[in-house]
């Protein structure tokens, strides 16, 4: 009869649940800035149903978070669908009306393809807001590559634009990584240009990351 989820604490809705950038969510490494994905209402007391399978290759769930300051709940809705071979598209919708006199909704889509040792993907969040200088799109393209069993590549940008902002803000990232036995060593370099919504170099940010795991 499917599953139902109450968070007291940390609910990610339905539609927000489905939101990651195809290219990895690379503005949340602590980059500075103001750059963000705006998303639906999620938090304390959020009530998520996921439907049991309407069919096969398909998974839809459902969320609601309780009143807030306008005495109105906020609801979402996510959909995913893995039907054609290498194939994953993910559609969600969320509103947010946790605050007074405001509404918000946040929609998403996103579509990913692997074929041989190439895996492409797109993602696009817009998020409409009573106010309009709150509105946000964020388009996101990725593609990743196997070299062998071994190292993989991948590269993804983000573009973030806000209404009445004086720029748009962009965020891209290349990956690589490499695994022998059981130790896997990873390097990253993240850059934001306009991190602010603003022109010039002294709002661009770049981020380097090495890392390595071993298991025994």
């Amino acid at each position: 009869m499917g599953t139902i989820t109450v968070a007291g604490h940390g609910g990610t809705n339905a539609g927000s649940a489905l939101d990651a950038t195809a290219a990895g969510d690379l503005w949340d490494n602590t980059l500075g800035g103001s750059v963000g994905m705006s998303s639906g209402a999620s938090g304390n007391n959020l009530v998520t149903y996921a439907l049991p399978a309407l069919m096969d290759d398909v998974a839809v769930a459902v969320s609601y978070s309780s009143d807030g300051a306008n005495a109105e709940g906020s609801t979402a809705i996510g959909l995913s669908f893995t039907g054609v071979e290498g194939l994953t598209v993910k559609l969600g919708r969320a509103d947010d009306n946790s605050a007074q006199t405001t509404d918000a909704t946040q929609t998403t889509m996103s579509a990913s393809y692997a074929v041989g040792s190439f895996t492409v993907g797109y993602s696009n969040s817009d998020y409409d807001h009573t106010t309009s200088t709150s509105d946000q799109e964020v388009t996101s393209y990725a593609v990743s590559y196997t070299v062998s069993d071994s190292i993989s590549i991948s590269y993804g940008v983000e573009d973030f634009e806000k209404d009445g902002a004086a720029a748009d803000a962009e965020v891209e990232g290349i990956s690589a990584s490499y695994t022998s036995g059981g130790m896997t060593i990873t390097a990253k370099q993240i850059e934001a240009t306009d991190n602010d919504y603003t022109a010039g170099s002294n709002n661009d940010t770049r981020y380097w990351n090495l890392g390595a795991s071993f298991a025994f």
